[in-house]
């Protein structure tokens, strides 16, 4: 059932039914993943986005900024556990 309800998610997507998904990362409900007509599909739980390798690049290096940010602060992420 799982298996059906992924391939319906695939062609909603306007995919071509013959397009391959490799997964390139996942842990727990979030996965990146490549398709063979070259978009990376970021999933985040339910929500799927499809983005164009340049503009993943992007989302990865603004992430990652963000991420330095954080740990770089202290007492805003000790406020963010409290």
């Amino acid at each position: 059932m799982i298996l059906r309800m992924r391939i319906n998610i695939v062609l909603r997507e306007g995919l071509m039914p013959t397009c391959s998904i490799q997964i390139l990362a996942r842990h727990g409900s979030c996965s990146v993943e490549r398709c063979s007509c070259g978009h990376i599909r970021l999933n985040l739980g339910p929500t799927t986005v499809r983005l164009d390798p340049e503009t993943f690049r992007s989302l990865a290096a603004l992430v990652g900024s963000a991420l330095l940010t954080i740990d770089c602060e202290p007492r805003a992420r000790e406020a963010w556990v409290q």
